[in-house]
């Protein structure tokens, strides 16, 4: 049996002892304060947003000047931004991965944005509960995107 060898080419050392490592980029002090200050602005929101209703229950539950809602009502409404928040959490982180942290953030501040004012001037308490659920999927958005734009 014959086998056919190539022949042997060798290089210098050279050639492969120049191992180039790419740094990722740094941003200057004042742009990295400006996203952190923009990173706190949103979990400010968030923890400011779900802590308000939770502390005030009682205004919604005024048959006069709320909503009227009964205890169970109450009770969804703040079970609904928990709820949702916590299930669609690893999604939202994955669609950050995919479509750009900063795309997924915009989204998410503009979702929670538009839901809270929407909860601000909720008729009755269902519409109150369905803005409370959106909320959660604004701030499902936000959350992982948050952590992953700080390490």
């Amino acid at each position: 049996m014959l086998f056919a060898y190539s022949p042997v080419v060798q290089t210098s050392a050279d050639r492969y002892s120049k191992v180039v490592k790419t740094v990722p980029p740094t941003l200057p002090k004042s742009r990295q304060r400006l996203i952190l200050a923009v990173l706190m602005v949103c979990s400010l929101l968030i923890w400011l947003d779900n802590t308000v209703l939770s502390i005030l229950l009682e205004t919604p539950a005024d048959p006069v000047h709320g909503l009227g809602a009964s205890p169970a009502e109450l009770q969804w409404a703040t079970g609904a931004y928990t709820l949702v928040l916590a299930t669609l959490m690893f999604t939202a982180g994955a669609l950050g991965d995919s479509f750009g942290h900063r795309n997924v953030l915009a989204v998410g501040s503009v979702v929670f944005a538009a839901a809270s004012i929407r909860a601000a001037y909720a008729g009755d308490a269902s519409q109150l509960i369905a803005a409370r659920a959106a909320m959660g999927v604004g701030a499902a958005l936000i959350i992982p995107v948050n952590f992953a734009m700080l390490l």
